[in-house]
């Protein structure tokens, strides 16, 4: 038999304040938050969603699309690189020129056109290199890529001026789920902590 050990309240390892926060949700599993004192008001239906405003909500995420926990609560469109996102509707429809060809096409502005792609070429280039370099990476599952920003075709020409327009805002909205997949892929390369290490060999 082995002898119980009892253990004083003065000598017991004290969990930091910080982490007491430990919930049991039905479909989310655990949820362990250092700042919050209950569940979320509002969950998504599905956790599969893709509808915009679901992105917003706490939700239970797979392997494949992990990368939906760093969804940007806040805009993004400041700061140096970010800022070229900065236009709004209005702007975005006054942005959106006719060519000259019979008849007409109608297309994004060609200094916003490169602003853009700039960015997203960036971010993926970012994204790309920093997953692969990973040093599990061959281990990991797939990830679901996001649809990105030019598969919406915001560099090029349509027939009618309200479809570029409608392409151009998608393709604009299509940054804040891209900046959540880099966030994904920069905070993966760049923790060092053992707990955090463990987690990542756990989820990944």
């Amino acid at each position: 038999m082995f002898r119980s050990v009892s253990m004083s309240s003065e000598n017991r390892p004290q969990l930091p304040e910080v982490y007491k926060v430990a919930i049991w949700h039905n479909e989310s599993g655990l949820i362990v938050s250092p700042f919050g004192r209950g569940l979320p008001l509002t969950t998504t239906a599905r956790h599969d969603s893709t509808h915009p405003q679901d992105y917003h909500y706490p939700r239970c995420v797979m392997d494949d699309n992990i990368f939906l926990a760093f969804y940007p609560r806040r805009r993004i469109d400041y700061g140096f690189l970010f800022r070229v996102l900065a236009v709004s509707n209005n702007d975005l429809d006054a942005a959106i020129k006719q060519s000259s060809k019979s008849p007409p096409t109608f297309f994004l502005d060609f200094a916003i056109q490169e602003k853009w792609a700039s960015l997203e070429n960036l971010l993926l280039q970012v994204t790309k290199n920093l997953l692969e370099a990973h040093p599990n990476y061959r281990g990991m599952p797939d990830i679901d890529y996001p649809r990105l920003p030019h598969q919406y075709g915001y560099r090029h020409e349509h027939r009618e001026k309200e479809v570029a327009y409608r392409c151009a805002k998608r393709a604009r909205d299509a940054f804040t789920l891209l900046s959540a997949l880099s966030s994904f892929a920069i905070a993966l390369c760049l923790s060092r902590s053992p707990i955090l290490a463990g987690v990542h060999r756990l989820r990944l």
